[in-house]
């Protein structure tokens, strides 16, 4: 059974947020009545670096509850071969599309973030096969609230899903924390 929970990202880097807090005691108790063999996340080296970070916040909890952890997002150079573009590939294709027709900011960002999401796809590709060793064990993977819906259709490639949204503290679940 593969848990799949959505998170703001923050979560997974930020210690000093309430909601890391809150994220992190779910994590707890739901562990202890499973089984869990592996905590897989939408991580790499890549985003501990942006992040400034040595860890992810699961990581350090996977280590110190004893479970097997894997950080599943392919990085920089790894999308390239899979073709998925960088930020800087698309942040120049809009400034292509800006030439040829005037774009607010919030169109911008807005354009900005379906060009990623049409990666989407490769991405989620790329992490099924990282975990596909753990088709018949119960996992968790912990990935962003925008590849939910994606990612859940791992039911045609023999993964149960579960998807643990509503057992997760509201504020976990935010786009945005205010």
């Amino acid at each position: 059974m593969v848990y799949l929970i959505g998170v703001n990202h923050q979560v997974q880097h930020n210690r000093n947020l309430p909601q890391t807090g809150e994220f992190l005691a779910f994590l707890e108790d739901f562990i202890t009545d499973k089984k869990i063999v592996l905590i897989a996340e939408e991580w790499n080296d890549d985003a501990s670096d942006i992040s400034a970070v040595a860890t992810s916040t699961v990581e350090d909890f996977a280590s110190i509850n004893g479970i097997d952890y894997l950080a599943c997002d392919p990085t920089f150079a790894e999308r390239k071969v899979l073709g998925i573009r960088s930020n800087e590939e698309i942040c120049q294709e809009l400034m292509e599309l800006a030439k040829q027709s005037p774009y607010t900011k919030e169109k911008s960002i807005e354009y900005q973030k379906k060009l990623a999401r049409e990666d989407h796809p490769k991405r989620e590709k790329f992490w099924l096969e990282q975990i596909r060793d753990y088709v018949d064990e119960d996992i968790i993977f912990i990935c962003g609230t925008e590849h939910i819906g994606q990612f859940t259709k791992l039911r045609k490639y023999g993964f149960d899903i579960l998807l643990l949204d509503e057992k997760i503290p509201v504020q976990v679940l935010k786009e945005r924390f205010d």
